[in-house]
């Protein structure tokens, strides 16, 4: 199956690993097979080459205020710009030390999508080598900023474009309590410690949302409605050939 040129799948898992799955009315229509491959591809090779890794997604959402500026064209060259000054300052990156972080691995991506209920925006991701195991707090709220990678990535998106804002992974609310909480934002991965590739999984599964068909037929003609960053080294047979793990739904 075929759309905007694209071959499409309708599976629930796509060469061993399992697919988005957490609000089935925007994956109905199925995943384009080319994102879904270089997503595979590029954490795979990263993974290899650096052997721990963080991967970090976020949106980028053009308000109703932005409409009047020329969308397409114009901010797709924004989000290639983001992330043109996202690669710079990250290999300038330091620690609390003063230290140079030596980042020099890059792999991210970006998606855009329109729809008539929702206006223009972009789920965007970046994979490096790992600065932390565990879930760093997008935002200080005594300070009043940002903090760790998220600042340097809304530092990038405000050097790259005056339109629109970034939020980072998706709002989920608790069924329990009702509090509204981040997901999706924040993947460690160690592949030495991954047993089962459960991390790994877990992380594709999560950015195989920017794969699906939903909301990307309204696209201005001739431009990208994706780009990814070339892989990092070669994917490992152990990994692209391992099997599926029975289906596991998001909690």
């Amino acid at each position: 199956m075929r759309r905007n040129n694209h071959s499409i799948t309708k599976s629930k898992t796509w060469k061993g690993y399992h697919l988005y799955d957490r609000t089935q009315n925007k994956v109905e229509d199925g995943f384009y097979i080319k994102i879904l491959d270089q997503l595979r591809n590029g954490l795979e090779g990263i993974l290899e080459a650096e052997g721990r890794i963080n991967v970090i997604r976020f949106d980028i959402s053009i308000r109703e205020e932005d409409q009047f500026i020329p969308t397409g064209e114009t901010t797709n060259k924004a989000v290639s710009e983001l992330f043109r000054i996202l690669r710079r300052r990250i290999k300038a990156w330091k620690d609390k030390s003063g230290k140079n972080r030596k980042i020099n691995n890059l792999f991210y991506g970006w998606v855009r999508e329109e729809s008539a209920a929702k206006s223009e925006h972009y789920h965007c991701f970046i994979a490096f080598k790992a600065q932390s195991n565990k879930r760093v707090p997008i935002y200080d709220t005594k300070a009043g900023k940002y903090i760790w990678i998220y600042k340097t990535i809304v530092d990038a998106w405000e050097e790259a474009s005056l339109v629109g804002q970034i939020n980072f992974g998706s709002r989920v609310t608790d069924r329990f309590t009702g509090e509204i909480k981040q997901d999706n934002e924040f993947y460690y991965i160690e592949k030495a410690k991954d047993t089962g590739r459960k991390s790994l999984r877990e992380a594709y599964k999560g950015l195989s949302y920017l794969a699906k068909v939903a909301t990307k037929g309204n696209q201005p003609k001739d431009q990208r409605m994706f780009n990814f960053s070339r892989p990092i080294g070669t994917p490992n047979p152990a990994i692209t050939q391992i099997k599926a793990l029975p289906t596991t739904p998001y909690q």
